[in-house]
């Protein structure tokens, strides 16, 4: 699994203040990968806030991964367009990859987010049990259309399944940074 924090350049939205602006911890995806790599899976992480990703890097991004490729990528509104084009790069690149949006924006919003056409799943809510069942049935080839607070389309027609609360947040691995 592969999860890209989308940021839309900080440069071009801040401009000469962008050096002031402290960047943030992308909490959200490394607790998502923490649950998965507990559960077993690989995963990599890619912060559109520290460098913009290109189609170069997304190449090499799959080096270390089996297909079908997942990519994850998390957005807030602010981030749902740069979302958008690194979802549409992704498809270019690898058609057969499966590309599924989480966050603020695809949670209230999943069917402007599916009707880009270049989004496969929308995982909505909490998603680190949702996500990891889904990762297992496209890795496994498995029916996925019982997972819960998942949206995706079936024969032109947007399905959301039903909404559960997320997993007890004692029982996630720490959430600990690099030492430098």
């Amino acid at each position: 699994m592969i999860l890209i924090n989308a940021q839309a350049s900080r440069q071009e939205k801040l401009g000469l203040f962008s050096r002031y602006v402290p960047l943030s911890i992308p909490v959200g995806i490394g607790t998502l990968a923490a649950y998965l790599i507990q559960k077993g899976h690989r995963v990599t992480i890619w912060d559109d806030a520290i460098k913009q990703l290109t189609p170069d890097d997304i190449k090499e991004l799959v080096k270390n991964h089996v297909k079908p490729y997942l990519f994850g990528i998390s957005c807030l509104t602010a981030s749902i367009t740069r979302g958008h084009s690194i979802a549409k790069q992704i498809k270019e690149i690898f058609p057969d990859s499966v590309v599924l949006f989480g966050g603020i924006h695809p949670t209230v919003l999943p069917e402007d987010t599916l009707k880009t056409g270049y989004v496969d799943f929308v995982v909505r809510k909490e998603g680190e049990v949702s996500l990891e069942s889904l990762y297992r049935a496209l890795k496994n080839n498995e029916n996925y259309e019982h997972i819960n607070n998942l949206s995706f389309n079936r024969d032109n027609k947007i399905i959301h399944n039903p909404t559960i609360p997320g997993p007890d947040m004692d029982s996630f691995p720490p959430l600990s940074l690099p030492s430098i």
